[in-house]
C-alpha cells in the first residue's frame, strides 16, 4: 500500500511541470524520418504494476500523442519502432541550514575605550539550526527501440520531486511529457 502511494505521488510529480529535469540522447547515426510505425513493448519490470489504470492509461496516451503528433502511426504489432516505459521512485533528503544572531554591539562611532572615534566591539553569539527534509523523486524512461535490429535509437528521461497539486492532471502529465519528447529527433507536425 505504502509503494502504491508512492507511485500516485510519483504522477503527481510529474503532472506539476515546474521542476522536471529532462534529459535525452539518441544515436546520431539514425534517419528518425524514415521511421512511419510505432508499437508500445510494454511497460519495464514492475512498472505496470505499480501504476493505477488510470494512470498507466494517461501515460501512454500522452505518449501516444507526442509520436502521433511526429507522424508515427501507432500499431499493435510489427512496428519499425518499439517504445518501453519505465517508472521508479526513490527518496532523497535536503538540507537547509537557518543561523540567528543574537545579542552582542554592533559597529558604532564614538568614543571608545581610548579616547576618539573608532568602532565600538560587543559581545554576541550565533546559533545554526539544520533541517532535514526527505522527499520522493520520480523518474520516467521512455525507450525507443528499432525493432528490426533489435537496438535502443532513443532515450528520453524525466525527473521531478514530488508534488501534491492533483488539479488538472492529465493536462500537466502532457505537458511534462511533451518536455521529455521536446528533443526526440522529429519535431512535431502539428501541436
Amino acid at each position: 500500500m505504502k509503494f502504491n502511494l508512492l507511485v500516485a505521488l510519483f504522477i503527481i510529480a510529474l503532472t506539476s511541470c515546474d521542476g522536471i529535469k529532462v534529459m535525452s540522447d539518441y544515436d546520431k547515426s539514425v534517419d528518425f524520418e524514415k521511421y512511419e510505425t510505432i508499437q508500445f513493448y510494454g511497460w519495464e519490470e514492475n512498472s505496470d504494476q505499480i501504476l493505477s489504470k488510470f494512470d498507466k492509461e494517461r501515460i501512454e496516451n500522452a505518449v501516444s500523442l507526442e509520436f502521433r503528433n511526429r507522424g508515427h502511426q501507432i500499431v499493435e504489432s510489427n512496428a519499425e519502432l518499439v517504445v518501453s516505459l519505465f517508472i521508479i521512485t526513490k527518496t532523497e533528503t535536503r538540507e537547509t541550514a537557518t543561523t540567528e544572531y543574537y545579542g552582542g554591539y554592533g559597529p558604532y562611532f564614538g568614543y571608545g575605550p581610548q579616547w576618539g572615534w573608532g568602532p565600538g566591539y560587543g559581545y554576541g553569539y550565533a546559533s545554526t539550526t539544520i533541517d532535514k527534509q526527505d522527499f520522493q523523486v520520480g523518474t520516467l524512461v521512455i525507450s525507443v527501440y528499432d525493432r528490426s535490429k533489435k537496438e535502443l535509437i532513443w532515450e528520453g528521461v524525466g525527473q521531478g520531486s514530488v508534488g501534491e497539486n492533483t488539479s488538472n492532471r492529465e493536462a500537466r502529465l502532457n505537458h511534462a511529457i511533451g518536455k521529455i519528447m521536446y528533443k526526440y529527433p522529429v519535431k512535431p507536425l502539428r501541436k
